[in-house]
């Protein structure tokens, strides 16, 4: 009968270590799970601030651009700033910051360059338009 008790007494232990290093287990499984979801927690925080932050630079620029600034005019003055500036990391910018006003007066500015290229491309080429006009007159006068 001693023999059997302590056959007993070994399962029992056998039992115990079993059952302490699995709540071990599931409590280290439990912990990184706490962490992941502070982790997710966390950067999606961080994408909800990014998303503010560049709805307040966009709406920094159309306050400040005269006339109407379609999304595709705003999203190329925002790649011309990133790329002429060499801002942000991996053609990723960060709008949260206190540089958000000079962020949008960099916008404003390519916007403004923009349009006077386009305007001084349209006053050339109506000049030349104008001259090969002219010009047809011109030639059709000295023959006639």
């Amino acid at each position: 009968m001693v023999q059997g008790q302590a056959g007993m007494l070994e399962g029992f232990i056998t039992l115990v270590l079993v059952g302490g290093v699995m709540a071990i287990g599931i409590a280290i499984m439990a912990g990184a799970y706490a962490s992941i979801v502070r982790w997710d927690k966390h950067k999606y925080l961080e994408i909800k601030k990014e998303r503010v932050a560049a709805l307040q630079v966009y709406n920094m620029v159309l306050k400040n651009v005269e006339g109407d600034l379609p999304l595709t005019a705003y999203s190329q003055a925002l790649k011309y700033t990133i790329r002429k500036y060499h801002l942000g990391d991996h053609g990723r910018i960060e709008f949260h910051g206190s540089e958000k006003w000079y962020l949008a007066e960099l916008i404003i500015e390519a916007v403004n360059q923009n349009r006077i290229s386009l305007g001084t491309l349209a006053i050339a080429q109506a000049d030349m338009e104008l001259s090969a006009d002219n010009q047809i007159k011109l030639q059709e006068e000295f023959t006639a």
